[in-house]
């Protein structure tokens, strides 16, 4: 790349981050608290990055308090990719920095497993961290399967937090009435469970200065009745046996209409960078954790809940996975691919083959794929009380 070019498209893209933690620290009663949040999503811990970092940051504060700065701290940017290349020549000839750990290549990550009704395949893809989880739990005596997607951010913590302790809480609520449980009990429970959830993980994480956060989306078979809770841009879609592609649930973006309202009347703002975010932040306006912006009702966890009949769906399979397959995917060739490579021999290993597709088409995210087959769905009675092993 040219100098010239080089020199511009860092001054546009530390310039951009400079204003967008000014703005969002002047709305949030908490400026520090919101510029931590920004340096979280950070994870290098190079020499150049943690100087960029240090001067994007103080930047910020004198931004915020002498607004009439803007152009001499503008000017001032064009003189960091010198300093810096200067700065990588110094480290290169010294050899100093030894308690930086060295830049390793990812190996990758990969997870598949399986139950008596579903399989479901997690990869690490082009990411430098694997934060997607997945968990799968049956309650034979309840007629009760429950699948789940989490697809974490700034972190894996909030996606393993939600992982390992959704699922037994939902199961712990509805192991308890002796009578037979009911659809809207269901219902209820995944909303108040979520909801719950969220505002643990929140308390804790304040405590502990996290600021990770996860989409949820969680599945659940009940006799003949499939219902899903979705917080978050994690998809889950139906195949029918008469052809058709049915959605079983609507990302949560910022630019929807709903979605911005509810934003806006919080007193907060999105922009776009390439895609819409939340304050400048967050690709998706609802899911667990995130704190700093849970605070200001920015971001909510509160869940889209459907009910679908199977029976009158005629239900062949349902897709549950992170935005990493929809990247590549949408929900039409997503399930024309099932459909092509599963067919009437329901032979495993299909949806390893989609994630994999889905990065060969240039999906840069984790990837988790999982798949419910209702062909099995006569096994269901006879399946044992069982939790796989999630990730």
């Amino acid at each position: 790349m040219d100098d010239s070019v080089e020199v511009e498209v860092l001054l546009q893209f530390l310039w951009a981050h400079v204003e967008l933690v000014s703005n969002l620290s002047r709305m949030c009663p908490l400026p520090f608290e919101s510029i931590l949040y920004v340096c979280a999503l950070f994870d290098r811990t190079t020499v150049l990055e943690i100087v960029s970092l240090v001067m994007v940051i103080a930047s910020c504060l004198l931004l915020i308090r002498h607004p009439e700065c803007h152009s001499y701290i503008r000017e001032s940017f064009r003189l960091l990719p010198g300093a810096l290349r200067n700065l990588r020549l110094k480290v290169q000839v010294c050899e100093v920095s030894p308690s930086l750990p060295p830049i390793q290549r990812v190996s990758g990550v990969e997870w598949s497993a399986d139950d008596t009704l579903a399989e479901v395949y997690a990869m690490q893809g082009n990411r430098a961290h694997m934060e997607d989880r997945f968990s799968m739990m049956s309650v034979p005596e309840k007629h009760l399967y429950l699948y789940g997607i989490f697809d974490g951010h700034g972190g894996e913590t909030a996606a393993e937090y939600a992982q390992k302790k959704l699922f037994p809480a939902i199961v712990d609520r509805i192991r308890k009435p002796r009578s037979d449980i009911e659809i809207i009990q269901i219902q209820d429970t995944l909303r108040q469970e979520i909801l719950k959830l969220d505002e643990n993980f929140v308390k804790e994480s304040k405590k502990s200065k996290n600021y990770s956060g996860t989409t949820c989306l969680v599945a659940v078979v009940f006799r003949d009745t499939l219902i899903v809770a979705n917080v978050g841009d994690s998809r889950g879609v139906m195949a029918t046996d008469n052809g058709r592609t049915v959605p079983l649930s609507f990302d949560h973006k910022p630019q929807q209409l709903k979605e911005r309202k509810r934003i806006e009347d919080a007193g907060g703002f999105i922009s776009f960078n390439g895609v819409w975010r939340v304050a400048g932040i967050l690709a998706t306006s609802r899911a667990l954790g995130d704190y700093p912006l849970k605070d200001r009702n920015l971001v909510t966890a509160e869940p889209d809940i459907l009910t679908f009949n199977l029976a009158q769906q005629k239900s062949a399979f349902v897709i549950l996975a992170s935005d990493g397959l929809w990247d590549a995917f949408d929900n039409e060739n997503a399930v024309t691919f099932i459909r092509e490579r599963y067919g009437s021999s329901r032979s495993p290993g299909v949806c390893k083959e989609l994630a994999k597709r889905a990065n060969l088409k240039g999906s840069q995210d984790n990837i988790t794929v999982l798949l419910i087959d209702f062909a099995k769905y006569s096994l269901l009675q006879q399946a044992p009380d069982q939790v796989k092993d999630d990730r």
